[in-house]
């Protein structure tokens, strides 16, 4: 029976401090008249985090947004923006100058060119995420790290779809760049193995006293996702990155915009290694003379060290190869195979 007691004691102390050393969120999610059904999506993902509590504030409402740690505008349609959506652009500018945490994702990047806070214009493009044999996952890559790709080795592919579709990417192509004050590039478009580095699609942009995060495209909330926990884990990033409460380990770096040629201060510096010069190889007159040793991978005859696939030494009537791997040694009619090993 004490033991029973000190163990509801113990876990009722465990649970004050946890809770006393949680630091909840608070999280606007801002809807226009657009899809509702992604915002309710985006809604239930963050609110698997403990601690994260979600609000949607209509675009048209004027509610004060200071008592937010974050606000978060995703706009999945493309068409232009509503009266509304301008005069919230005002709203949410004001929060981010007073040290508010702003994202902005897929097409409300765009109120950045609106707002006037990024001069460079904010490009729109169209990706055919199409399976040709290797899926069709699509997303960001930072360079070498960024907290936003805690846990995901410094990349994600946020994306992939069930069915061949197309993904509206924003962002700046080739030879331009955010030209905000401070402005950072934090992530690059990224399909299959391939870098985009000339697609910059996320940045960051510091404001007043607050911060702007830009995601252009690919967070699709509304649809089928083989990849949903990947988008599950770099949107909960999103929010404690701005928010201060992600813990990561990961070095925030960020991707060089500037056009400039390459010199030779940027190539890398190697220790100097020293290469034998090529030498003749020599082989006794008499084939019969060799001695020789095979092993799966590998066959030693005379001075020669072959290893890989067959090789010939078309100069003797000698032939070697290697077998699935296992070599054998044939010799005028004569086979000698090694353990295992197949005919030639």
């Amino acid at each position: 029976m004490f033991r029973r007691f000190l163990a509801v004691i113990c876990a009722a102390v465990v649970t004050l401090l946890s809770s006393c050393g949680r630091q909840d969120l608070k999280v606007a999610l801002i809807v226009g008249d657009h899809d509702s059904k992604q915002i309710d999506s985006l809604r239930s993902m963050l609110s698997l985090e403990n601690g994260v509590f979600c609000s949607v504030i209509d675009a048209g409402c004027e509610s004060d947004l200071s008592g937010f740690d974050v606000v978060w505008f995703h706009r999945p349609d493309s068409s232009d923006f509503t009266e509304a959506e301008r005069t919230l652009s005002e709203r949410l500018l004001s929060y981010v100058g007073a040290g508010g945490k702003l994202i902005l994702s897929m097409d409300a990047v765009r109120l950045l060119n609106e707002s006037g806070v990024e001069d460079s214009p904010i490009s729109a493009w169209t990706y055919d995420a199409v399976d040709y044999g290797f899926g069709r996952k699509v997303g960001f890559h930072s360079f070498r790290s960024h907290p936003l790709f805690d846990g995901m080795n410094g990349g994600a592919y946020v994306w992939h779809g069930h069915n061949d579709n197309k993904c509206r990417v924003l962002g700046f192509p080739k030879g331009v760049a955010p030209a905000a004050d401070g402005a950072k590039v934090i992530g690059i478009f990224w399909e299959y193995i391939y870098y985009h580095p000339d697609e910059k699609v996320i940045w960051e942009t510091p404001y007043g006293k607050g911060d702007i995060l830009a995601v252009g495209g690919l967070l699709n909330y509304g649809a089928p996702n083989y990849n949903r926990c990947l988008l599950e884990r770099f949107t909960r990033n999103c929010v404690g990155y701005l928010a201060g409460t992600l813990k990561s380990g990961e070095t925030p770096r960020y991707w060089d915009c500037s056009e400039r040629p390459l010199t030779s201060e940027d190539a890398y510096e190697y220790d100097s290694v020293d290469i034998p010069g090529p030498t003749r190889w020599t082989l006794p007159e008499d084939p019969h003379a060799l001695d020789w040793k095979a092993t799966r991978n590998e066959v030693n005859i005379g001075d020669f060290h072959l290893q890989g696939e067959w090789r010939d030494i078309r100069d003797l009537d000698t032939s070697i190869h290697v077998f699935e791997g296992l070599p054998c040694f044939c010799q005028d009619s004569r086979k000698l195979l090694s353990s295992g090993g197949g005919g030639d």
